[in-house]
């Protein structure tokens, strides 16, 4: 959804008697004010939730070891290959993504490095390391000692390894930002959908770190490198009261995530 002409009769009819749970407050109001369905249950999105192996410390050092990374000195950068959802001019997408790997290098002491981390890898579709390859070509050569590309496939655990363990990441995939916002770090999201806004702008309280950018214009423009260095000076200007509230919300959205849960086995063990 959102559901068009027929389309939202036939989701009413066919969903009635299912039981829902939403991952955001903005589904839940259109399930049940829109649709009209009764059987929905408000929750939060399940990757807020621990994985396997993310509290290990010698997964962790070895993660950072393997692609050199020191704990609290870089950033993490995730360009989506879903370059059509953002803008048709592919060349002005690359470009503004290679402006803002090096406004970060250039221009911010702090931090030692940038991480170049694809989320998604696919047979089927454009990869994210298809769009990593292209950055990476335009940058500076005199930069591209602080850049790593992480190019393997690796597990879930250890890419929330990677994104907890830098000093905040700019995401164009939502769920690298949801596992950096797990990790109890603060996340720049490049939104194409309304789901940013709900999973993490009101979900999480972060409305100010969601930048929208679902149009020609600002890609072409330049307009959305000056929105993120906005966000950067943002987030190192109010670095230590982020943090305090990145972690009191993500506690609690992971106790409704966990009831999700519950009750899901609940529902199943009392199936007649």
């Amino acid at each position: 959804g959102p559901f068009t002409s027929y389309r939202k009769a036939l989701a009413s009819w066919f969903l009635k008697n299912s039981r829902i749970y939403t991952r955001d407050e903005k589904t839940y109001h259109y399930l049940c004010d829109t649709l009209g369905l009764v059987n929905v249950i408000n929750s939060k999105d399940l990757a807020f939730l621990d994985i396997p192996y993310q509290h290990n410390r010698n997964i962790n050092d070895k993660v950072k070891l393997k692609y050199g990374l020191k704990e609290n000195s870089y950033i993490t950068i995730v360009p989506s290959g879903l370059v059509g959802s953002y803008t048709q001019n592919i060349d002005a997408y690359i470009q503004a993504y290679v402006s803002i790997v090096t406004d970060i290098l250039e221009k911010h002491s702090g931090i030692d490095k940038v991480v170049l981390l694809p989320h998604v890898f696919s047979s089927k579709g454009p990869e994210d390391l298809i769009v990593i390859d292209k950055i990476v070509i335009n940058i500076n050569k005199q930069l591209l000692e602080r850049i790593t590309v992480v190019s393997d496939k690796m597990h879930p655990y250890e890419a929330r390894l990677i994104l907890g363990g830098g000093i905040f990441t700019i995401a164009g995939r939502m769920h690298a930002a949801v596992s950096t916002y797990q990790m109890k770090k603060p996340a720049i999201c490049l939104s194409y959908s309304v789901k940013y806004d709900g999973v993490i702008g009101t979900g999480l309280n972060m409305k100010e770190l969601v930048i929208e950018c679902a149009n020609d214009e600002i890609w072409s423009s330049g307009e959305i490198v000056s929105q993120v260095a906005k966000k950067v000076k943002y987030i190192e200007e109010n670095y230590d009261s982020l943090i305090k509230i990145i972690e009191d919300k993500v506690a609690s959205v992971q106790t409704e995530a966990h009831e999700q849960l519950v009750d899901i086995a609940f529902q199943l063990t009392n199936i007649n």
